[in-house]
């Protein structure tokens, strides 16, 4: 079966409550030039995406966009530096004390100073987001060498089709190859003639 360089799939998932999506698009190339786009956080996972994509693919231009939405995940913690904030509160309370002004700092605007608040991801399973994530790799792919295998069926159809046209057309030459022998001696024969 004949398949063509030429081809896109995608497939989306879940890993607990974090969206996996993942996109392929390639084109022809005479080798394997395979480019992932993942987000820096994941680029651990960049190997094992590349490997499962050569198993698949043996030549073209791949590119690979996999999207990991953590919006809905409760994996974000926002931690208090507390050793900071009260560094910032007896500096700010010497301040006031010695210009003699009013100390007005509230909760807002102490976290507001630089690194008092920190945003911070929980530890997440990482075998398995990896397992689910070469999941919906796997259903990406499969849709891949789908479109890939029908634009195959397309070009060996084009293909015979013109094989089919050429065979018409060197038949029909082989056909008047004896006239067109004759008809060139004639000329020529004619010219010298002349």
């Amino acid at each position: 079966m004949i398949k063509s360089m030429t081809g896109y799939g995608s497939a989306k998932g879940t890993s607990g409550q974090i969206e996996l999506a993942i996109e392929l698009r390639s084109v022809n190339n005479r080798f394997l030039d395979c480019n992932i786009r993942i987000p820096r956080v994941y680029t651990a996972f960049e190997d094992s995406i590349k490997s499962r994509i050569q198993k698949h693919v043996s030549r073209g231009k791949v590119d690979v966009y996999v999207t990991i939405d953590t919006s809905k995940s409760e994996d974000i913690e926002i931690k208090l530096n507390k050793p900071l904030a009260d560094a910032y509160m007896q500096v700010l309370n010497k301040l006031a004390f010695d210009y003699d002004i009013k100390n007005d700092i509230t909760a807002l605007s102490l976290a507001k100073f630089p690194d008092v608040l920190s945003v911070e991801k929980k530890e997440s399973d990482v075998e398995q987001l990896a397992t689910d994530i070469n999941n919906v790799l796997e259903d990406a792919l499969a849709d891949y060498d789908k479109m890939r295998a029908a634009e195959g069926e397309k070009l060996f159809a084009d293909m015979n089709s013109r094989l089919d046209t050429i065979e018409k057309l060197v038949t029909m030459a082989e056909k008047r190859s004896p006239k067109t022998v004759e008809e060139y001696r004639t000329k020529l024969v004619s010219r010298m003639q002349d």
